[in-house]
């Protein structure tokens, strides 16, 4: 995801927030108080990293045959056109992680680190302790 979609998304829920509250923006109310008050402690952003891999973990201890994960961690052989190459879902995957690819499909093979529930953030500590 790019910065200004986060960015977007972000600006959005908080509209979203102070128009529920009826809250303006001219009454200077911080965005962390009005999060408290609806006691929502992840935005959006954050839910859709965990969903995103909550769902690679998945994928990566599903069955070689199944069609999804052919399609998600395979490639194509045919000529892909000119330019910048499209940015695919795992290249997601490896930034939010930090890993590279073999690291984290076995990290998710055996549901240690992040992919251990949606609700663990990555914590740095924890991608210390397998040597990253």
């Amino acid at each position: 995801m790019k910065k200004e979609d986060r960015l977007k998304l972000n600006i959005c829920e908080m509209k979203c927030y102070r128009k529920m509250m009826k809250i303006s923006y001219k009454d200077m109310i911080k965005n962390e108080a009005i999060r408290k008050d609806l006691k929502r402690t992840k935005t959006v952003v954050e839910k859709i990293k965990d969903r995103k891999l909550s769902i690679f973990g998945h994928t990566c201890r599903m069955r070689d045959e199944r069609l999804i994960k052919t399609v998600m961690m395979g490639r194509s052989d045919s000529m892909r056109k000119r330019g910048r190459p499209k940015r695919r879902w795992i290249d997601n995957i490896l930034d939010l992680t930090g890993l590279g690819t073999q690291k984290a499909i076995h990290m998710a093979k055996e549901r240690k680190g992040p992919w251990t529930s949606i609700s663990t953030p990555l914590a740095p500590t924890v991608l210390m302790d397998y040597g990253v």
